[in-house]
């Protein structure tokens, strides 16, 4: 299951997309058998975006995720961030982000939208709590050395036990996308505008 608009071209080297805050949508039962639809919970701060800041510098792309709250994920209760980065190239990467425990180096994976993972041993991801933020740098090799990068991010948390029984509710939320009230399918959060490198 995916977390989860076009904008005229920028030409900048940094662009910060704006959210609005109590929009986090909820699944109840993500995982049972029937389907779920999504409702705004405007009660759930965690988890909630803030905003989404692309830096497009001369080696590095830079991406900071903040949010109102953020909850330290635990075992039982994980969450996901996802980058959507679109390139001059008509190239498409995903990054996720999994961190479990309160780990402030959570596990990632970054690939193609094809599948085919990408190796980037210099690529960085970090949870920065007391900030409420996620932040992420890629070389710009890792991207193909583009002109431009349009990104889109989103993010996920659950409750609930995936030990036993009891359903799961999953939590969502996107930048630049004002809720969402759809059923629980497939769906990539809105990219920004081009931001050119700097």
């Amino acid at each position: 299951m995916s977390l989860l608009g076009s904008v005229a071209p920028a030409l900048a080297k940094s662009h910060t997309t704006t959210d609005a805050k109590n929009d986090v949508v909820r699944y109840d039962d993500a995982l049972g058998d029937s389907d779920s639809r999504g409702v705004l919970d405007p009660t759930r701060t965690a988890g909630d975006i803030v905003s989404l800041k692309t830096f497009h510098g001369p080696h590095r792309v830079k991406l900071t995720m903040t949010f109102q709250a953020m909850s330290r994920a635990s075992e039982n209760s994980p969450a996901t961030h996802v980058f959507n980065i679109k390139t001059a190239g008509n190239r498409h990467y995903d990054l996720v982000i999994f961190a479990t425990g309160g780990k402030t180096q959570p596990d990632r994976y970054f690939a193609r939208r094809n599948g085919t993972e990408v190796k980037c041993r210099k690529l960085t991801s970090s949870m920065d709590y007391a900030a409420k933020q996620v932040k992420v740098s890629i070389p710009r090799a890792c991207l193909g050395n583009p002109r431009w990068v349009r990104v889109g991010a989103g993010e996920g948390t659950f409750t609930g036990s995936f030990l036993d029984d009891n359903p799961i509710t999953l939590f969502v939320d996107e930048a630049g996308r004002t809720g969402r009230t759809g059923d629980n399918s497939d769906s990539l959060p809105p990219l920004g505008p081009r931001v050119r490198r700097g």
